[in-house]
């Protein structure tokens, strides 16, 4: 499980064939400058774009929005409390085969 939001931005730029952040933003049918705003932990991530990079990670919606809640939270015990929550909900990062990153060949 993942502590901020956008490091799963980054998982899914690694890992799968939305490999820019450019090619998020699309995916997630975002514009570009929210790709900005989320790595310096601003910005709002509506409900679809979190359902669309849950998807394009192989994980559960639950899980992100838990974090990101977690993450916006200020008071310590809240924050725990919905990290607690989001690791309910965590499972492994496996992309759908049809959406991971295909090593090249050389």
């Amino acid at each position: 499980m993942k502590k901020n939001f956008f490091e799963y931005i980054e998982e899914a730029k690694k890992l799968t064939i939305c490999d820019s952040y450019r090619k998020i933003a699309q995916y997630l049918d975002a514009p570009p400058i929210k790709i900005s705003q989320w790595k310096q932990g601003k910005g709002y991530v509506s409900p679809a774009e979190c359902a669309h990079l849950a998807r394009l990670l192989g994980i559960t919606t639950e899980e992100i929005a838990y974090v990101i809640k977690a993450e916006r939270e200020e008071i310590p015990e809240k924050k725990e409390y919905w990290y607690k929550e989001a690791e309910i909900f965590s499972r492994p990062i496996n992309p759908p085969e049809s959406l991971k990153l295909k090593n090249k060949k050389s």
